[in-house]
């Protein structure tokens, strides 16, 4: 032994060669079970869908209270969780467009010109919202000094400017 060794000492040579013990690896692990086997297993899994339109999914959170539809290809959805969605309608199915989250409670309504130009969202958070449809857009943001209860454009064809009549809940 040298006196400037450092740790402990060396096991004897012979020790270095023998077969690790239990003590040394721990306790043995139990064989690892089978995973079980569904009867229509294969049936199952060739069921499931698949396809592009399965790869993503934007649909809401939460559950959708609002559905309105435009003369223009698209609709907007609202949901309890005050989401407002655009949706394009396309040749086959539908695409996502923009989402906002535009109300702090329930979206309560919604409604679209005449057109399919512009669409309002309200909610009992006392706001109305204006979109401008076609360009996927929030473009007014109304507070209220009431709870609005319900809505809708009362301008006509060829009308200058777009009137939105919005009711008191109470």
């Amino acid at each position: 032994d040298e006196e400037g060794d450092i740790g402990p000492p060396r096991p004897p040579p012979d020790a270095e060669d023998a077969e690790p013990t239990q003590e040394d690896v721990g306790p043995v692990l139990p064989p690892a079970k089978k995973r079980k086997v569904l009867e229509f297993e294969s049936q199952y899994l060739d069921a499931l869908p698949s396809g592009q339109m399965y790869e993503r999914s934007y649909m809401h959170r939460d559950t959708v209270n609002q559905v309105v539809a435009t003369g223009s290809d698209f609709f907007i959805t609202g949901s309890i969780d005050g989401y407002v969605k655009f949706w394009k309608k396309q040749l086959v199915g539908i695409e996502f467009v923009k989402m906002y989250k535009a109300h702090l409670g329930p979206v309560d309504g919604l409604a679209v010109s005449w057109d399919g130009h512009l669409g309002a969202s309200w909610s009992r958070d006392r706001t109305a919202k204006i979109y401008d449809v076609l360009n996927f857009d929030m473009i007014v943001m109304l507070r209220t000094n009431f709870t609005p209860g319900k809505a809708e454009w009362i301008s006509k064809r060829g009308e200058a400017q777009a009137r939105l009549a919005l009711t008191d809940l109470n």
